[in-house]
């Protein structure tokens, strides 16, 4: 068949498609948006953390995960919640944040010390910490705003990422998610998270991790 003859026949085809909805559908509204997001968040394999404080919550995830440092996607993701810490070492620009937990026990002021930013310490992670900028209760989204450079490593690279979300973020559905979402502000890409990494393209069997995190913690901020 010609080159044309495809044009042709894909331009009959656009004249008999229906003609584009001019409006967007109803979106579905919750009377608890944060239950309705726990609920759809866990429904994907999101452990939920709701219930403790936050030193508490990130000491859960240590001792679950059997580790005892936590690397922090930048000082933004403290000082969105609140977190004190104090310097131990200088990161320099373009090193990697971290605060180390004896016995995985996290206690606020953090002692933040930095390393080089290279392929064996980005290797080295095991558990990643950011800030999530919006929840999504219809699907158990959560919405990652990343910085330019190392910050959009961490949220992918790591076997586990924690997710800090403040209960005053979370949004009904994703219509209200892109109405609210101003892609002008803030640094250079947006992340979009529905549960832990998965994917069965091959002999559909099912593997976690591949493209993103194997485990995934959201722990929801009063």
């Amino acid at each position: 068949m010609s080159r044309s003859e495809v044009l042709s026949k894909l331009q009959g085809l656009l004249d008999e498609a229906e003609p584009l909805p001019s409006a967007s559908p109803a979106f579905p509204v919750f009377a608890d948006p944060v239950a309705t997001f726990r609920t759809e968040a866990e429904r994907v394999g999101v452990r939920v953390i709701d219930d403790l404080p936050l030193a508490a919550a990130l000491s859960r995830v240590l001792s679950d995960t059997e580790q005892n440092r936590l690397h922090w996607q930048g000082t933004a993701t403290l000082e969105s919640h609140g977190i004190e810490y104090e310097w131990q070492s200088d990161p320099g620009e373009q090193g990697l944040f971290y605060s180390d937990h004896p016995e995985s026990r996290v206690v606020f002021p953090l002692e933040l010390a930095g390393e080089d930013y290279n392929r064996t310490s980005i290797a080295a992670v095991r558990v990643s910490v950011g800030n999530a900028v919006y929840g999504v209760a219809e699907t158990g989204t959560v919405v990652e705003t990343v910085a330019s450079g190392w910050g959009r490593v961490l949220p992918i690279l790591s076997p586990c990422h924690v997710v800090l979300l403040s209960k005053r973020n979370v949004l009904m559905n994703q219509g209200e998610l892109f109405a609210t979402l101003d892609l002008k502000l803030g640094g250079s890409a947006r992340l979009l998270m529905t549960g832990p990494s998965r994917t069965a393209d091959i002999e559909k069997t099912l593997i976690l991790g591949v493209h993103g995190p194997r485990t995934l913690y959201v722990v929801l901020v009063p």
